[in-house]
């Protein structure tokens, strides 16, 4: 069995015990040193620096009382199994890095933000006011695709690339220094991004995006499972429409 997966199963064995009202307080002590020990490898994904699905779903159960419309986003990577498959994992995990940095840019600093799994990403917004989900879905979806195709026209400009089709991109990606990247995500991150762009251009880096509200109902709890199941089913519907 994988080590993480020991210490995720520990974790939660934990965690349900120490919640539990009538639990010694040693056993929250343990519940907490557990955490302390073992939380960058429990809740964090290595890869792209975002949390992962453990914490994610810990943090869902925690809002579920929160006073307040949520809405949560599911993101798939359309070509990431082909580039596993022609290029190696290696090359794979650049791009759902550059992928994190595009997401941790277009979601608020409030937002949560984890890696799913695999090429699947989910973030989740807890808002103070009634928003009208197609309308959010709209902004967000020509938000991320524009900012796809900024980071892929810096990378066209800095690796000296004549286009960003598809394999130029990727060939290019696959042979530049992981500091040259990192120096290229640096400047993504402070660039502003026009909202001009057209969003039917080239890019390389395809996305689905699903997303789903759970509305506040005074005195009710969110059922964060059913809205979280509802935005998976909402990108594979946009994913298959393609």
């Amino acid at each position: 069995m994988p080590r993480n997966r020991n210490r995720a199963e520990e974790y939660h064995r934990w965690r349900q015990k120490a919640m539990h009202p009538k639990q010694p307080l040693e056993d929250c002590d343990r519940w907490h040193d557990c955490v302390m020990e073992h939380q960058g490898s429990l809740f964090y994904d290595p890869v792209t620096g975002l949390h992962n699905r453990i914490f994610f779903n810990d943090f869902l159960r925690q809002i579920q009382h929160y006073r307040g419309p949520i809405i949560i986003a599911m993101a798939d990577c359309d070509n990431l199994k082909s580039v596993n498959d022609l290029f190696g994992h290696t090359l794979g995990d650049k791009v759902l890095l550059i992928l994190a940095t595009i997401f941790a840019k277009i979601f608020r600093a409030e937002d949560t933000i984890a890696r799913w799994g695999g090429d699947e990403f989910a973030c989740v917004s807890t808002l103070n006011h009634d928003i009208k989900l197609d309308r959010y879905a709209i902004d967000k979806r020509r938000q991320l695709i524009q900012a796809t195709l900024v980071f892929c026209r810096l990378f066209q400009q800095k690796t000296g690339i004549a286009d960003i089709q598809f394999t130029t991109f990727l060939d290019r990606l696959h042979s530049i220094a992981p500091d040259n990247l990192r120096s290229i995500i640096e400047e993504f991150r402070n660039l502003k991004i026009d909202d001009t762009l057209p969003v039917d251009d080239a890019r390389p880096i395809g996305l689905s995006i699903g997303f789903a509200l759970s509305p506040y109902q005074l005195g009710k709890e969110h059922n964060l499972g059913e809205t979280f199941n509802r935005a998976d089913a909402d990108m594979y519907r946009h994913k298959k429409a393609k």
